[in-house]
């Protein structure tokens, strides 16, 4: 019985540990790269993008406007 209660705790482990690791390097679906058209466009546009994916603060995406 002891055997069983050390080897259920241990694959809890394991699996906590695994969830943990995909968890920590799964990019932010925010943090996507841009695409070329994206990047052409005035930076103004890209900012505002940005900002309304939350990004970047709305405080200094209207700061960088002014």
């Amino acid at each position: 019985m002891k055997h069983n209660r050390f080897f259920l705790s241990l694959l809890f482990l394991c699996c906590f540990f695994i969830i943990s690791c995909i968890n920590h390097f799964k990019v932010p679906s925010g943090l996507r790269k841009l695409s070329k058209s994206e990047i052409l466009e005035e930076p103004e546009s890209v900012d505002k993008r940005r900002a309304e994916m939350g990004l970047i603060p709305l405080k200094e995406y209207l700061k960088n406007i002014q």
